[in-house]
């Protein structure tokens, strides 16, 4: 009997090349020095300072002494599914795989061990840095003059498929693929890297500058309507949309860990690694000075105050306020109360005491109910899940908070209610409408509004971001809409 017929597997694998496979960029969508960087940030953010000093050693001894102190958990690092799939299916057919990195040696040891697929690991040591050509040299030593297949994903990679009989690309351009066939032959492509512009705008969050709307209001409610007037508000609204997609950025790449364990937040491209944290950081300033710009050449200078104290506040909120219990939606409904002062800014209008009194305690409701639904899907997971760990939260709230969280939301609600009649039978408020009877329907619209969404809240059915979802409910939208035309009816 010929070795085929007895072991037609181990046959077919002997005759199949050693496939030496990436980390960073084509097993996981990262890269692990940069998510290691980020768990220091967040863990033992002095340790910091040490990082010059580890850098000047080399970027061997950098990476050690990162993975040693902050590597996150394997489990939860984005891998691509494609070359997961690819590897599978490689090693059921009894193909050798090795794991050729230049991440750490103890980092890759670690995603080697959890996913169970690698026969060898190469990696920095600590000494020597496995990138490009010192990688081709190990894996030809490795292989020890046999051919051997590899996997990468970008332009260090290609000394190593210069000298590999099989060349295949994850993750990478069409431009390097077409680079590595016309230098080296033919190039099989596991997965192609998307476009960078189409994750970045989703990491911006669009949907979430409707917020930034509130500039609108200084202006209507002053009834100083012009074109011009439209026209600088618009510049305005556009610069805190830039501002603000930047620090969306910078939540995203600090919360990158917590988020690849939320059922929803999962899906961030940052956190579904279709937009790197390198690009993420990279666009952050450039955001930032567009949005100053703006504000600097076509505004008034106070305006330019108000958009500066607006990114010093966020950042703080990033940072650290928003991890301190009540002050963390506090921030929230103050940052709403900035918008309406930047508004009035652009236009030259201080609004009225009635104005952010109402905007706070508005968005001070809204702050609760952002931080009721997150307990609430929190508590259902765990129920659905029991034996599963709780989702980890850095909010400083408790699940048995819930109950007291959702009666300070209802009443700041209802407060918000009672101001807007205040304001409704002011003299000064009712001079600016010729019918201003006509306002006080706005009222019971008001409070069937946030009687409703806390409602939704205590049923279950409100997503943890309640303006996104104010922004796709059509009762939200006809709430506005009666509103806006109730104001035109009182004023005509």
């Amino acid at each position: 009997m010929t070795g085929s017929a007895d072991n037609p597997t181990t046959d077919h694998a002997t005759a199949q090349p050693t496939l030496y496979v990436d980390l960073d960029g084509t097993l996981i969508q990262s890269d692990l020095l940069v998510e290691s960087t980020i768990s220091l940030v967040k863990t033992n953010t002095l340790a910091l300072w040490s990082v010059p000093g580890w850098l000047m050693q080399g970027r061997a001894v950098l990476k050690q002494a990162l993975t040693r102190r902050a590597l996150p958990d394997p489990a939860e690092l984005p891998y691509s599914a494609e070359v997961l799939d690819y590897l599978q299916a490689q090693k059921a057919n009894g193909r050798r795989l090795v794991l050729a990195t230049a991440a750490d040696r103890h980092a890759a040891e670690r995603v080697a061990q959890h996913l169970g697929l690698f026969d060898d690991v190469l990696a920095s040591d600590g000494q020597t840095n496995l990138k490009s050509a010192a990688k081709r040299d190990a894996i030809q030593q490795h292989a020890a003059g046999k051919p051997f297949a590899y996997v990468g994903d970008c332009a260090a990679d290609l000394p190593i498929w210069a000298e590999a009989s099989e060349r295949l690309l994850a993750g990478g351009t069409p431009k390097l693929r077409r680079r590595v066939e016309q230098d080296h032959g033919e190039c099989t492509v596991l997965v192609e890297r998307g476009p960078i512009l189409g994750a970045l705008l989703a990491a911006m969050r669009p949907r979430q500058w409707v917020k930034n709307a509130l500039l609108f209001v200084p202006m209507l409610a002053g009834h100083a309507v012009t074109a011009d007037n439209l026209l600088s508000v618009f510049l305005g609204v556009v610069c805190f949309c830039l501002a603000a997609s930047s620090i969306y950025l910078i939540n995203d790449t600090l919360d990158v860990h917590a988020d690849r364990t939320h059922p929803t937040k999962s899906r961030r491209p940052i956190a579904a690694g279709r937009l790197s944290i390198v690009h993420a950081i990279a666009a952050v300033p450039v955001l930032m000075a567009l949005a100053l710009a703006i504000a600097l050449i076509f505004l008034p200078f106070a305006f330019l105050g108000w958009l500066l104290t607006y990114l010093v506040v966020t950042l703080l909120y990033s940072v650290n306020l928003r991890g301190r219990l009540l002050v963390d939606v506090i921030t929230l409904a103050g940052l709403y109360a900035l918008r309406i002062f930047a508004g009035g800014a652009v236009v030259g209008i201080t609004p009225s005491f009635w104005l952010l009194t109402l905007s706070i305690f508005l968005f001070l409701s809204l702050g609760f109910l952002k931080r009721y639904a997150e307990l609430y899907n929190m508590a259902d997971e765990q129920t659905a899940h029991p034996d599963e760990p709780a989702r980890h939260t850095e909010r400083g709230y408790l699940p048995e908070d819930r109950g007291l969280i959702q009666l300070m939301g209802v009443v700041s609600g209802y407060a918000a209610a009672i101001v807007l009649c205040l304001y409704l039978n002011d003299p000064t408020s009712t001079e600016l409408y010729a019918r201003p009877a006509l306002l006080w329907p706005v009222v019971p619209l008001f409070l069937y509004w946030v009687s409703r969404i806390w409602l939704i809240a205590q049923r279950g059915n409100m997503n943890e971001d309640p303006v996104a979802w104010a922004v796709g409910d059509r009762g939200s939208w006809l709430m506005v809409l009666s509103v806006m035309l109730l104001a035109m009816l009182a004023a005509a």
